[in-house]
């Protein structure tokens, strides 16, 4: 009984989404990505097909950039650094198979921030790594939620009286 109100509202659990609006895609990606393999798990998971070869009956993803940063959040009054900022952007396009632009190009940006000690080195490196990874994780889910957004078909003019 909840179940069913909540579902008619609107609502539902997180990582559970309409299907794509299409079946079958190629993932155009810099050959440096870090994002690339987790997309394409999630592509699959979802029962989307990549195909390799250009098509024009065929959409493509294109991920853009991908770009991570990390910067000095705060620091001691003695100069030693306190807090990092880390950032991790990528940016994304989506076109029919004829080249049609299904998404203009938009940048996904996760951030956060990190207390940082010179005595715990080792700890705080594999923090940050698992603070990327999880950036990464968010990041991977905002596109496949663009995904989940994009028109295949471009939105009518309205008539002017």
């Amino acid at each position: 009984m909840a179940l069913a109100m909540l579902s008619a509202c609107g609502f539902a659990l997180k990582g559970a989404s309409a299907p794509l609006p299409f079946s079958t895609v190629q993932l155009q990606a810099p050959s440096n990505s870090l994002l690339v393999s987790d997309v394409i798990a999630r592509l699959l998971s979802k029962k989307i097909a990549l195909n390799t070869q250009p098509s024009a009956a065929v959409p493509r993803i294109a991920l853009l950039d991908e770009a991570r940063e990390k910067t000095v959040a705060s620091t001691t009054t003695t100069g030693r650094v306190r807090e990092y900022k880390l950032v991790q952007r990528v940016t994304l396009q989506v076109f029919s198979g004829t080249g049609q632009t299904w998404l203009e190009p938009v940048t996904l940006t996760q951030s956060r921030n990190f207390a940082y000690n010179d005595s715990q080195i080792l700890a705080k490196e594999l923090e940050e790594l698992a603070l990327y990874k999880d950036m990464q994780q968010e990041l991977v889910l905002a596109v496949m939620r663009r995904l989940d957004a994009t028109r295949t078909t471009p939105m009518p003019i309205p008539l002017s009286k």
